[in-house]
């Protein structure tokens, strides 16, 4: 890269980005509360954790977003069928109906 900064923005194959957030908007979402609650420090950072810890980041999905199990899960993934055959929320029970309505009123 010549480091310009159309080359530095540019996806991979060259695609141009063309819209990027107001880094002040940026810094008010629910992601950047998100990183930093778990103190990660950027969206890179959380990228690279939860692809190194999928348990970890579905675990802490689910909390962030309130997701509330009438009976708890023993554990938030299952791999040991193989990637292709992940079992979520192991041994946990909800109520859907509790968790987009019934919670919010």
């Amino acid at each position: 890269m010549s480091g310009s900064p159309s080359e530095e923005s540019a996806f991979p194959f060259n695609q141009a980005v063309v819209w990027a957030p107001d880094p002040a908007e940026a810094a008010e979402t629910n992601l950047a509360r998100f990183i930093q609650r778990h103190h990660l420090g950027s969206r890179e950072a959380l990228q690279a954790r939860a692809a190194e810890d999928a348990e970890w980041f579905w675990g802490a999905v689910l909390d962030a977003l309130d997701i509330r199990f009438e009976q708890p899960y023993t554990r938030v993934v299952d791999l040991s069928e193989g990637m292709a055959f992940p079992r979520w929320c192991v041994g946990g029970r909800m109520n859907i109906v509790h968790n987009l309505l019934d919670k919010r009123q």
